[in-house]
């Protein structure tokens, strides 16, 4: 079987972009701006009290070369979030759908399951900002199993993913908000797939219940 990763560095020459270091790079400023500013003692005393759950919509907006090939659809994000002995942890799952350009390129859905840290920053005016690094699975399912690069009983591929996010929130009412992030991702396929996406979701906060507490800590 041909698969994805092996398909698309067939025909597609490596940009500089596509740099390891890039994104241990960014990583590596996420976790030092984190760290800089976290108030350690507050965030122990907050760990686990509370839970929050949210669903993002997501655009892919990046021009890369993979998009000669194969078009981002709109996908979503559902996610789980608590506060953690230093900042945010946070599991979830990014749905990003893919459609090929021709009839030899077959359509693939991505599926990420992810772990993230991060920390929020609160601002005036019931705004908020974050900063987060994320690492976890992508798992790219393709539809067409016909298809001369994909192999009957063999049309998936699982491969290591990570990336780092903003997001700007703005609290509405009773634990309600309404986030918009931006989110660089890269998978690390033999030729890497690096996407750079845009989202707008709402969440909603909920005080943990004890079981939850005791459960975690």
């Amino acid at each position: 079987m041909y698969r994805l990763s092996l398909f698309i560095h067939r025909f597609i020459k490596l940009p500089c972009l596509r740099n390891l270091k890039s994104i241990f790079n960014l990583t590596i400023v996420t976790f030092s701006l984190i760290t800089l500013f976290s108030p350690l003692k507050a965030q122990t005393d907050s760990a686990f009290t509370s839970v929050t759950i949210g669903v993002d919509f997501i655009s892919s907006i990046n021009n890369e070369t993979l998009n000669n090939y194969w078009k981002p659809q709109n996908g979503f994000d559902g996610h789980f979030s608590t506060p953690f002995y230093l900042g945010t942890t946070q599991i979830g799952v990014i749905y990003l759908p893919f459609e090929g350009k021709s009839e030899s390129y077959p359509d693939y859905d991505s599926f990420i399951i992810y772990l993230q840290w991060g920390y929020e920053f609160q601002l005036p005016l019931n705004f908020s900002f974050s900063l987060n690094a994320l690492a976890g699975l992508n798992q790219m399912s393709f539809d067409d199993t016909d298809s001369v690069y994909v192999s009957p009983g063999e049309n998936t591929e699982k491969e290591f993913s990570s990336g780092i996010s903003s997001v700007l929130g703005y609290s509405i009412f009773s634990g309600w908000k309404i986030n918009l992030s931006a989110a660089y991702q890269r998978t690390f396929t033999d030729t890497r797939i690096n996407l750079f996406n845009i989202s707008l979701g709402l969440s909603k906060s909920f005080d943990s219940p004890e079981w939850f507490k005791d459960f975690m800590e």
